[in-house]
């Protein structure tokens, strides 16, 4: 199923994924990956709907990592559908209650910045990017939080002189 995956075989994934999850009493932990897959594969095959659609029957009552990103995946993509308000939310639950998955969290304040521009709140959006780059350790997502906080600098700054 990982295998599947890893080697972009999202149609192979997809079925061993759905078949990981119906066998007889897999081990939660097992099954959320299971799930995690599915919804990665669905993805990967543009069938983002089903792939929410499969969000829906996680267990988020456990706090592993694999939780963590199906937290993440379902706040990104209410956020797409323009459900900001319950984007936002999402994306608190992720960090309160995932708090030792630091990379899940940056992505996750990541996130709320840019539900923030949707919403309006520029001020709230700078803050939480700077918040990434001052306090996370990933280069790669500092990387991502200082050039969303550039694009709003920049952007700002073109609206003055206009």
């Amino acid at each position: 199923m990982e295998l599947s995956f890893r080697l972009s075989d999202y149609d192979n994934s997809l079925h061993y994924s759905i078949e990981m999850r119906k066998a007889n009493k897999p081990d939660i932990l097992l099954r959320q990956k299971a799930l995690l897959i599915e919804i990665k594969s669905l993805t990967a095959l543009d069938r983002k709907k089903e792939a929410y659609d499969s969000v829906r029957v996680a267990d988020f009552d456990l706090r592993d990592i694999t939780t963590a990103e199906l937290t993440f995946i379902k706040a990104e993509w209410l956020y797409q559908n323009k459900k900001y308000k319950d984007a936002e939310n999402e994306v608190y639950f992720l960090l309160q209650n995932f708090k030792t998955y630091s990379y899940w969290r940056a992505k996750g304040f990541i996130l709320l910045g840019d539900i923030y521009v949707a919403m309006g709140d520029d001020f709230q959006a700078k803050a939480t990017w700077k918040s990434v780059i001052e306090h996370h350790k990933g280069a790669d997502l500092i990387a991502v939080a200082q050039q969303k906080l550039n694009e709003l600098i920049a952007s700002e700054e073109d609206s003055e002189k206009s």
